[in-house]
């Protein structure tokens, strides 16, 4: 019998110079498991970060997978050094 794992989920939205969002997804290990390998990728745009977080959890992970978001999205400001 399969075991179902926890996927976690994090958006995180910076403007300042541009807009970027950040997205991490992050298998967390099971008892006696090895941990999943965390992937990070960035986007301009918040539908396609969606779509890409949608592939990832389709064509990788079991759909008895349970998603954790880490928390709502986050905007955050950034700005360059000096500012």
């Amino acid at each position: 019998m399969q075991r179902s794992r926890k996927i976690h989920i994090s958006l995180r939205h910076f403007r300042g110079l541009g807009s970027h969002i950040y997205v991490t997804v992050r298998p967390q290990a099971g008892p006696g498991e090895e941990p999943g390998e965390e992937r990070v990728m960035k986007f301009n745009r918040r539908d396609t970060a969606r779509r890409w977080i949608d592939h990832v959890l389709d064509t990788e992970f079991d759909s008895s997978d349970d998603v954790v978001w880490d928390s709502s999205e986050t905007y955050q400001w950034f700005y360059p050094e000096g500012d």
